[in-house]
This record gives C-alpha cells, sequence and structure tokens, in this order.
C-alpha cells in the first residue's frame, strides 16, 4: 500500500453504531477492502473468488442490496442492480472507510435499512509525497503503485495510480459432479482452474483550490476499469467467457464556514457517474445458452448541507439534494436494444 499522504489522526469511533476505519492501521495480511470490511463488528463480507473476485457486503444480516455504498459521498448502488462489487474498489487509494450500521447520518442522499458504507480517498497533504510500490505473488499475482501530491499556495493535487492483476490459476480438485461419499466415485482429478485472469487498472486525480479559510473547492476524477474471465463451477470451467467493467466517477465539492456569530458550515457538491460493461459468454459454458450484451448507466446529482450550532448541545442540519439516472442495455446477439429507463430521486432532510 502506498505511504499515507495526510497527517496521520486518530479516526473519531463516538458511537457503538459507527466505525472508521484507518486503512494505515489494517492488518498487514490485508490486500483489498473486503479485508478490512471484514474486521468491523457486525459486518460480513461474502467472497465468490480469490483476490479481485467479486465480493459483497452486509451488515447486521441484511441482504448487501440492502447496504448504500459511496466513494467519497458519491452513491455507487444503481436502480437496475442495488448490490456493489467491492473488488471495483481498490484498497491502495482508500484513506479511511466509514460504517454506519442500521442508522444513517444526515449527509447521505440515500439510506438503507442495513446502514452505509462510505469509501473516502486519499487526500493531499501540506509536505510534497513522490512514492511508487510494487508487488509479485502466487499465480502471477502482481500489483503496481504510484502517487503523487503537493500544494502551491491556495492550489493542491494529488495522483495516485493502481494496477493489479491475477492469473488466478490454483490447483483444485475436479470431483467431476460426483460427489456421492467421500472421494464421490473414485474418478476425482486434480487441475488448475481456467478462465480465472484478471487485469484492473484506478486512478484517481484530484486538484483542490482554498482562496479564503472559509471557503475551498476541490475537483475529483476516478477512473477504474477491469477486463477478467468468467470461471465457471468446478466441474464445468470456461475458456472464453468475459466480462469487462469500466467506471468514470467525477465529483466537484465546495465547502463554506460564514464568519457569523454562531459556527455555520455549508457543504455543496454535485457529481456524474458512467459504468458501462460488457459480457460475452460462448454457448453452453455458463448455462446452456449465450450472452452477448452491453450495458450503460449514466447517474448525475448533487446535494447541499447546511449545519449549524444551536445552544451547547444542539446541531441542526438541513440536506437538499437529488439525483438522476439513466440506464440502456444492448443484446448483441439478438441484435435488439431494450428501451431506456430513467430513474429520478429527490432528498429533503
Amino acid at each position: 500500500m502506498a505511504p499515507a499522504i495526510t497527517t496521520p489522526t486518530a479516526p473519531a469511533d463516538p458511537t457503538a453504531a459507527a466505525t472508521v476505519i484507518d486503512t494505515r492501521q489494517a492488518p498487514a495480511s490485508a490486500v483489498s477492502l473486503a479485508d478490512v470490511l471484514d474486521t468491523v463488528p457486525g459486518v460480513q463480507v461474502r467472497r465468490f473468488g480469490g483476490v479481485g473476485e467479486y465480493s459483497t457486503v452486509s451488515i447486521r444480516g441484511y441482504a448487501p442490496g440492502a447496504v448504500q455504498l459511496y466513494l467519497d459521498g458519491v452513491p455507487l448502488t444503481r436502480a437496475q442492480n442495488e448490490t456493489v462489487n467491492l473488488a471495483d474498489l481498490p484498497l491502495d487509494a482508500v484513506d479511511h472507510v466509514e460504517v454506519y450500521r442500521g442508522t444513517t447520518p444526515i449527509g447521505f442522499l440515500r439510506s438503507g435499512p442495513g446502514g452505509v458504507v462510505n469509501i473516502v480517498t486519499r487526500r493531499p497533504g501540506t509536505t510534497p509525497l513522490t512514492a511508487a510500490s510494487a508487488g509479485y505473488g502466487s499465480y502471477s499475482y502482481r500489483k503496481l503503485d504510484a502517487a503523487r501530491a503537493a500544494s502551491h499556495g491556495a492550489w493542491d493535487y494529488l495522483a495516485f495510480a493502481h494496477y493489479l492483476g491475477s492469473e488466478g490459476n490454483f490447483p483444485f480438485v475436479n470431483d467431476r459432479g460426483s460427489t456421492a461419499g467421500p472421494g464421490g466415485l473414485g474418478d476425482d482429478v486434480e487441475q488448475r482452474r481456467t478462465n480465472n485472469a484478471f487485469d484492473l487498472v484506478d486512478g484517481t486525480f484530484r486538484l483542490g483550490w482554498q482562496p479564503l479559510p472559509a471557503a475551498r473547492l476541490a475537483f475529483t476524477n476516478e477512473t477504474f476499469y477491469r477486463t477478467g474471465g468468467l470461471a465457471g463451477v468446478g466441474n464445468r470451467q470456461t475458456r472464453r467467457a468475459h466480462l469487462s467493467t469500466l467506471r468514470e466517477l467525477a465529483h466537484l465539492d465546495g465547502t463554506l464556514v460564514p464568519s457569523w456569530s454562531w459556527p455555520t458550515t455549508v457543504d455543496a457538491s454535485a457529481f456524474s457517474v458512467l459504468e458501462e460493461s460488457a459480457l460475452r459468454i460462448p454457448v453452453d459454458e455458463l448455462g446452456f445458452g449465450r450472452s452477448d450484451q452491453d450495458t450503460r448507466t449514466l447517474s448525475t446529482g448533487g446535494q447541499m448541507l447546511a449545519r449549524t450550532q444551536l445552544g451547547a448541545h444542539q446541531l441542526a442540519s438541513v440536506l437538499l439534494g437529488g439525483g438522476h439516472e439513466r440506464f440502456s442495455s444492448e443484446d448483441r446477439f439478438c441484435l435488439r436494444s431494450r428501451p431506456t429507463r430513467t430513474r429520478a430521486s429527490v432528498t429533503v432532510a
């Protein structure tokens, strides 16, 4: 993992319903976001493979679709699929993770009965930083990281690049579908996992401007791309099934602290998220049919959150926000496009 970019501070954890995980204090064995979340009380992570493979999170027994995931306050769940793949959120770019069990604080556009997980990426600090790291392991596991951060007057910036890949060709015992009794029917054979390789790249760029001590603007862009095979069940491996995913996320955030006689903070943000996927499954590799589909989702939205202190013990907050999603899909095998679907939402809290 790349070294910390901001000055380490002790994360606040004032209630039993909320936990803040500092990734710098994660176990040395943690290589993914799923490994970090698995250490939080009340949080369960389900994995469907090794490093880089599909994994989901649930809180207090709720289904993964009942947990809302955010990246820097931007919602990642979508209308066509409320479950977010944790493998699409590389750990090395993350500064800390906020987990809210059940109760959702004001400030999030959407809530879920299970709770909220907000993944906060790294921020530039006052000290310039240039760092790089590399790793290699079993089954051609490989990882590369590079980071640069600096500040000049009222401006600061951060650039982070990450690559992760693996062949995933681990050995396993193929029981050939015969599981009756110990050893099945005696036709078990040891094989290597096929079509389990993947490559992913992730880049984060953040530019900040603070013209006044009480005002700040920051623009963040995150690009994620993953491509890899879709391995079949143990006794029926695949050769060509393939899935590619692209996510382009951008958001502009502003903070204003008016010089009034009582403490007040106003935060405003606007975001856009473009997600595209290409699924290619030849005949009889996964199931009994062929799949050749392209999907595209474009989400936009924004919010404004105002907080002010009333007396010594009361904090009043007002949230106004909204969003719009547009989902389209094309079946390249049947040469047809399904009707475009949209969803609009408004939040007042």
